[in-house]
């Protein structure tokens, strides 16, 4: 199948108006998060410049893992807002006559342009889905496919184990592509269940409070975001307890 993501950092633009250091440390910060985050996905490849970030191969569950864990490393550990979305197709690149000090990415195919639209769409630190690639991972359980389905058949046509992360795959509620509920997180081992989620919640109310009204949106929807997250465990976990 393969995958294809791009996701941008909320913010930079603005920060660097306003302090060019403290711009220039976030993105060193999430140049090294990103670094040490993604490291083991040795048969992935990741680009990034400035404030962005495609990361693209084969193994889509694994690198929906990998993807939860930095959004979760950079909104819980370093204040950053990711946003961002992952498309069905690996990015491949024409292979062009180059020179070392010129290089040539041509696109190949669309998947590139795709996953940039797709994520341009929705305002908060989101991790957007392509309905077709969510359609094809949601496939042994068709039903989840709508919030509906999921609450009347939760444990899966097959039982399906209470942290598996198509759990975390729901319809978008502006429409137009589904999202993953990252603050729920699969892996204990990076202690992200001890995070003060309620401490996130008034810090990103807090700071949203004071910028114009298309930038505080950001800040509104990742609170939404966090919300639906905790629900679904919660309500996931009270019904297979």
């Amino acid at each position: 199948m393969g995958f294809t993501y791009y996701g941008d950092l909320i913010g930079v633009t603005s920060l660097y108006r306003q302090d060019p250091e403290k711009a220039y440390k976030t993105l060193n910060e999430f140049y090294n998060t990103t670094f040490v985050t993604l490291a083991n996905s040795s048969e992935e490849k990741v680009y990034m410049f400035s404030d962005s970030l495609v990361f693209c191969g084969e193994n889509t569950e694994s690198a929906i893992e990998s993807l939860e864990n930095l959004y979760l490393n950079l909104i819980l550990k370093k204040n950053i807002m990711l946003r961002g979305a992952i498309v069905s197709g690996k990015l491949q690149f024409d292979p062009r006559i180059e020179r070392t000090n010129f290089e040539k990415r041509l696109p190949r195919g669309t998947e590139l342009v795709r996953a940039v639209c797709l994520e341009s769409q929705y305002k908060g630190a989101r991790f957007i889905v392509e309905n077709a690639l969510a359609e094809e991972l949601l496939g042994e359980v068709r039903d989840w496919r709508t919030v509906n389905g999921y609450v009347n058949n939760i444990t899966g046509d097959t039982f399906i184990g209470k942290n598996d992360f198509r759990r975390k795959i729901i319809p978008a509620p502006e429409g137009g592509g589904y999202e993953y509920l990252y603050f729920w997180p699969s892996n204990n081992t990076l202690k992200h269940h001890e995070q003060d989620h309620e401490g996130l919640k008034d810090k990103l109310s807090e700071i949203g409070r004071y910028p114009k009204k298309d930038i505080s949106k950001h800040y509104s929807e990742t609170i939404n975001l966090l919300k639906r997250s905790l629900d679904r465990k919660r309500y996931t976990d009270s019904k297979l307890d």
